[in-house]
């Protein structure tokens, strides 16, 4: 991605949605009656490597054949089952067997398949193709160890109950070891894991009503077919179906794993993982949102109040919550480039309410959720590893067309419970029938992506009261101070404060007593004054660019004399106080 173009600006549309609405968690629900009307779907075709069409168009004729069929739901031959209702402290003692793994030994890559249950009622079937056979796997209690108190003889499921999900593992981080680069498991999503890091953030195959009046749908990945790998491979390549009440999809990813230090050579140089994602989706029934390239996480404190002291929001309402740990977060922000080459940063927060923010592009370069602290001590969180947490970028393998960036925000009081979601979403509305193609590349990374270059990024942010603790005559309750702090970049080329503007707008409200101070070592703070309009959210954006009064030059921004990333975030102002109850 390149990043040094001048901007053209990114128009924000703010959408605050009420409380009740449905969160990331509700169950699958058909949506349009037209939907239910559909025929019946008859028996399936298979495939072996001897047809005529290849594994994706076979797997797109599935998809279209479904899409014009009524949506079954998935046979759960868990439910009732002794497996559907292990802990997850249980579930966690029963692994697939060392000698069982697929693949392996002299082979680039090892799929290990999880036990049926774990809270996933509706197992996936799993073929593996070879050059000559497309063979489906069978589940069987010998595939598994079971450990603890467990017995084997509990766990007898019919051949064909499918599996929870599975795993690909490859050379990774050491020469002498693989290790976990993306899971499967659950509706349509999959974790990707890149050099050092540990299970974070998820992506989806794809995102319907997230945040919307309605529930939100989950359509399944309901079979997977994965390629044998050869010795000399660098690439796995896995096919899936997914299909769901709104709309179905064939899928094809090319996984190429990440490469640590340690197992870099001068002809293979470290790199972050990457899945190239291909899908091919079919409308049962109108779909108003579509949700494209999702990327699902959790947020619960750190960015805001640093320390665990509060809800997560210096706005948000309740009282304090401790936490000994600084951070609890997977994702800590939104990172967009939009066409006209604006680097978009909004830290990502708790609300008090679900929240939805759109961020207005026309054929983005790209987008993702980033965990941008990677210092332990911000997190000291030895068993979780928030600070190893991966990045995840999308970048979109050609013009997508004009749609928007949507950043939706969920109330949580857990970091259990994934509360963040974003995607792209097209302007098009799908319609029944409509068939919609998309292609993108999904990449980890760490603080930025690595080859983020120009501009200076956002540091940290703070948000408070302008006034000072105990003063006798505080500033009201919608006026706060905030602080933005940038570095590297083009930043770094800038030696002197007085060459350095701030830019500092709001949806609404004033803005007042812009300041750009030096951070000592390196760096520019910007703070100001936002007197906001009560009850009215503000949406804030702020970024640095040259001075031209003092350099008639474009500087070492170059002739758009931009400096930094944009800093975009929206703040709940509170009411006005009652003058007889002095409450909002």
């Amino acid at each position: 991605m390149s990043i040094v173009s001048p901007r053209l600006g990114v128009i924000v549309v703010l959408a605050v949605l009420a409380a009740n609405m449905a969160g990331c968690g509700d169950a699958p629900e058909a949506t349009d009656s037209a939907a239910a009307e559909l025929p019946a779907r008859g028996e399936e075709p298979t495939w072996q490597p001897s047809d005529t069409r290849g594994l994706f168009d076979f797997v797109t004729s599935l998809a279209a054949e479904r899409s014009r069929t009524a949506w079954v739901p998935p046979a759960t031959p868990v439910a009732g089952t002794p497996a559907a209702d292990l802990s997850y402290d249980r579930y966690r003692t029963i692994a697939f067997r060392d000698d069982r793994a697929i693949w392996g030994g002299d082979l680039p890559f090892e799929v290990r398949l999880d036990h049926p249950g774990g809270g996933v009622d509706t197992p996936v079937r799993v073929h593996l193709v070879s050059s000559d056979a497309a063979r489906g796997v069978e589940f069987a209690t010998d595939l598994f160890e079971y450990g603890g108190e467990l017995d084997p003889g509990d766990f007898e499921l019919p051949p064909d109950a499918g599996f929870a999900g599975f795993r690909v593992l490859g050379v990774m981080n050491r020469p002498d070891a693989v290790d976990e680069i993306v899971s499967f498991r659950g509706a349509s999503y999959f974790r990707l894991l890149g050099p050092e890091h540990v299970y974070g953030l998820s992506a989806r195959g794809v995102a319907l009503g997230v945040a919307e009046p309605g529930p939100e749908e989950f359509p399944e990945f309901v079979e997977f077919w994965i390629d044998a790998p050869e010795p000399a491979d660098t690439v796995l390549v896995i096919h899936a179906l997914l299909d769901g009440p709104s709309l179905t999809g064939a899928y094809r990813f090319e996984l190429v794993p990440g490469r640590a230090d340690a197992v870099a050579a001068p002809d293979r140089p470290p790199r972050p993982t990457e899945m190239h994602v291909r899908t091919r989706l079919f409308a049962r029934a109108d779909v108003p949102r579509l949700g494209v390239a999702p990327l699902t996480s959790m947020y619960l404190h750190g960015t805001f109040d640093l320390g665990g002291a509060s809800t997560g929001r210096p706005d948000a309402p309740g009282g304090a919550r401790r936490d000994v740990r600084p951070r609890v977060h997977d994702s800590e922000g939104l990172l967009m480039e939009t066409h006209a080459g604006e680097v978009i940063w909004r830290p990502l927060s708790n609300p008090g309410r679900v929240r939805v923010t759109s961020l207005l592009d026309r054929d983005p370069i790209g987008f993702g959720l980033a965990q941008a602290t990677r210092d332990f001590s911000q997190y000291l969180d030895l068993e979780a590893a928030y600070d190893r947490r991966p990045s995840l970028w999308v970048d979109p393998a050609a013009a997508w067309g004009s749609g928007a960036v949507m950043l939706a925000e969920i109330p949580t009081a857990t970091e259990f419970v994934d509360n963040v979601v974003a995607f792209w979403s097209p302007s098009d509305t799908l319609r029944a029938g409509d068939r919609s193609d998309w292609a993108y590349t999904l990449r980890t990374f760490d603080a930025r992506p690595a080859d983020t270059a120009g501009p200076g990024r956002v540091l940290r942010t703070r948000v408070a009261s302008p006034g000072l603790p105990g003063q006798a005559d505080p500033p009201p309750p919608h006026h706060f101070r905030v602080l933005v702090d940038f570095e590297g970049g083009a930043l770094a080329e800038v030696s002197d404060a007085a060459d350095v503007r701030a830019v500092v707008t709001s949806s609404t409200g004033r803005v007042t007593d812009i300041r750009v101070e030096a951070l000592p070592g390196a760096g520019y703070r910007v703070t100001w004054i936002l007197e906001g309009e009560p009850g009215v959210p503000a949406d804030m954006r702020a970024h640095l660019e040259r001075d031209r009064r003092n350099d008639g030059a474009g500087g070492p921004a170059g002739p758009s004399g931009i400096l930094s990333e944009t800093w975009s975030w929206l703040l709940d102002v509170p009411a006005a106080a009652d003058p007889r109850t002095g409450a909002p």
